[in-house]
């Protein structure tokens, strides 16, 4: 039940921090996904993350970006699903749960990295703005540094809130485990 309330916690901050006025990728989309695989540990969470995350496009789709015809799904939305899919899954199996804050920025910066890989390297494949060759993949990374910049500050900056306040939780939690135990 708990697990429960703190999914629809951050399901919440991820669709508020993608809904308010940020900086471009200043969001707390992988700051949840790294909280929820290495906390949780368990899939389900990834679901309700992914529709959340889905929520948040259908409201900037459809009311911020003001778009002649409504849209269900941001051009581009497999390839983040596909990336997201992946961070989540090797969090889950290689992750270890965090009780530090050194792994949780490690973590982060990491999960960055590969968001910022893999989600460029998608940009090149199908945008028409660069070449196909080395030259414009380095167009693309190199057009890419700026948000790269604000992904790691907002994850940085969201994975710190969740892990914190976890950890300053967590003798709550352990308590409130016991006495329904308890009375089980």
């Amino acid at each position: 039940m708990q697990s429960l309330k703190l999914i629809a916690g951050l399901s919440i901050i991820l669709i508020m921090s993608r809904l308010v006025p940020h900086a471009p990728n200043f969001t707390a989309t992988l700051a949840s996904l790294i909280f929820s695989a290495l906390i949780f540990r368990k899939y389900i969470f990834w679901l309700f993350l992914l529709f959340a995350y889905w929520v948040s496009d259908l409201a900037l789709n459809n009311s911020l970006f003001l778009k002649t015809e409504f849209t269900w799904f941001t051009s581009g939305i497999e390839y983040l699903v596909i990336i997201y899919t992946l961070i989540y899954v090797l969090l889950v199996k290689f992750g270890k749960q965090m009780s530090a804050p050194i792994p949780v920025f490690v973590t982060s910066i990491s999960c960055s990295v590969l968001f910022f890989i893999f989600s460029n390297l998608s940009v090149w494949m199908n945008s028409s703005l660069y070449s196909k060759d080395i030259t414009g993949i380095m167009e693309c990374y190199v057009a890419a540094i700026p948000f790269f910049g604000n992904e790691v500050a907002g994850t940085l900056f969201y994975c710190s809130i969740f892990f914190a306040a976890y950890w300053l939780m967590q003798p709550s939690l352990q308590t409130n485990e016991i006495k329904s135990g308890a009375r089980s």
